[in-house]
């Protein structure tokens, strides 16, 4: 049984109801759900996967992601989380470089 970060209400828990027997043969899933984040380092991605897997909080990995990212934009409206921009060199350029 997976787990969740976002219980519909505290007074019901599926793990407190008795175990109903399944009335249909259930059907193995041919898919599987792959998450991505942009600008995630892959170091970052890996250890968050593992965090939310079977063996870490048993939770779907997009939910693990939901929650960090309201925790900290909810610290950051607080004053807990300041981010200072840093200036980073880019160049964006359509012309040729120098060609002899």
């Amino acid at each position: 049984m997976r787990m969740t970060l976002f219980p519909v209400s505290d007074s019901t828990r599926l793990y407190d109801r008795p175990v109903k027997p399944a009335k249909r043969k259930q059907t193995q899933v041919l898919w599987r759900v792959i998450t991505t984040w942009r600008g995630f380092p892959p170091e970052l991605k890996r250890e968050l996967a593992a965090l939310a897997s079977d063996d870490g909080l048993n939770v779907p990995v997009g939910e693990l992601i939901t929650a960090l990212l309201s925790f900290g934009l909810k610290a950051y409206d607080n004053g807990l989380l300041t981010l200072e921009p840093v200036q980073k060199r880019t160049t964006f350029t359509l012309a040729q470089e120098d060609i002899k």
